[in-house]
């Protein structure tokens, strides 16, 4: 059986919990326009990117956003997402709810009952290699052959990825080794699309104990993730520290969008 892939990102989403979950940001705040600026940048720059640079474009985008985001906003990542990947995307504005029902119900709206779909979550200032959509397919196939025939779904993490650090006023980024299991970024639940199971719907840290579950590691960064303020956000930094500078030609190669953020001296080595 074929699995269809879904990649969900939320911007400026109110969930209508007391903090709301793009950002962690009160929704007052969350609707200021130079966080809404910022959010907007990080998705144009950082996150779409990564996802049309994709060597497998046999997947979906649904990027859930507020009923009440503002008229300029919404027009703009609308705009966005279409023209990038046409009838392949959907943005889908929601008043308050948990994010995994909103996905959940998008999903059985878009697929045919059967379909057995993988979820990918992921963040806006997030983004994923090239291969990370080829990577999940190939190893939902082999984990599906190998699974007991019972086992109706299970989830993946590719826990190998980078964390991408401006530090004060310093325009050109540091990057740091991550490896954590079970990370949010990333992570992809595959189920029918009947099932009520979602990235969203389940704490990470409680992935392992309650859910058939894979965490896949070559030792390849398989995502990257914005670190805006230097030491916010620090964990799982590899203990080594900073990758090495003759390393960043290959981060480069399976992050394209890399070549916007270092400078001509970085890129020259990284075109040898």
């Amino acid at each position: 059986m074929s699995v269809t892939p879904i990649v969900q990102i939320r911007f400026a989403y109110d969930s209508g919990s007391e903090r709301a979950s793009s950002g962690g940001l009160p929704k007052e705040e969350l609707f200021q326009p130079d966080v809404l600026e910022s959010l907007f940048n990080q998705l144009k720059d950082i996150t779409v990117p990564s996802l049309e640079a994709q060597e497998n474009k046999d997947f979906r985008l649904a990027v859930l956003t507020s009923h009440d985001l503002p008229a300029l906003q919404m027009a703009k990542v609308t705009q966005l997402i279409g023209d990038t990947f046409g009838d392949r995307a959907e943005v889908i504005p929601r008043k308050p709810s948990p994010e995994f029902r909103q996905f959940i119900r998008h999903n059985r709206a878009i697929l045919p009952p059967g379909t057995e779909v993988a979820q990918t979550a992921l963040d806006v200032g997030q983004a994923v290699s090239t291969d990370f959509i080829w990577r999940v397919r190939k190893e939902t196939m082999c984990l599906r052959k190998q699974l007991p025939d019972d086992v109706t779904h299970f989830f993946l993490s590719l826990s190998r990825g980078l964390s991408m650090v401006f530090d004060g006023d310093d325009k050109t980024p540091k990057f740091y080794n991550r490896d954590m299991p079970y990370t949010s970024i990333g992570l992809t639940s595959v189920s029918d699309v009947a099932a009520r199971l979602s990235p969203y719907r389940v704490s990470p840290r409680k992935i392992g104990r309650q859910f058939p579950s894979f965490v896949y590691n070559d030792l390849m960064p398989y995502y990257l993730r914005l670190v805006p303020n230097g030491t916010e956000g620090l964990t799982g930094f590899d203990a080594d520290g900073a990758v090495r500078d003759d390393v960043i030609p290959k981060i480069v190669q399976r992050f394209p969008l890399l070549r916007n953020f270092l400078p001509k001296g970085h890129l020259r080595v990284a075109a040898e």
